[in-house]
């Protein structure tokens, strides 16, 4: 009996760092988008998820009132809440 092909140990090709993978069809018109999505899910982390950031910035937004910003202690977290929403959200 021949001692050539078959099942090898350690042969083929290795995980992906992501974990097991498997074989899918997507249009090819998407296929960048698929990558760019998993290249964002192997370098993401909490701050990566603009929702999130969405979320808090509206959670500040709701303790700035107008009777607030004229309380000098709360000049910083308007400036700092002002410049985090013109840097993260679209105009």
């Amino acid at each position: 009996m021949p001692k050539w092909g078959g099942k090898r140990e350690g042969s083929g090709r290795k995980p992906s760092e992501l974990g097991k993978t498997v074989v899918m069809r997507i249009p090819e018109s998407r296929v960048d988008e698929v990558k760019q999505l998993i290249g964002n899910l192997e370098k993401k982390s909490d701050c990566d998820d603009i929702s999130k950031i969405k979320e808090i910035l509206e959670k500040w937004d709701d303790l700035v009132t107008p009777d607030r910003v004229k309380q000098p202690r709360w000049e910083n977290a308007v400036r700092l809440l002002n410049e985090l929403k013109t840097a993260l959200l679209p105009k």
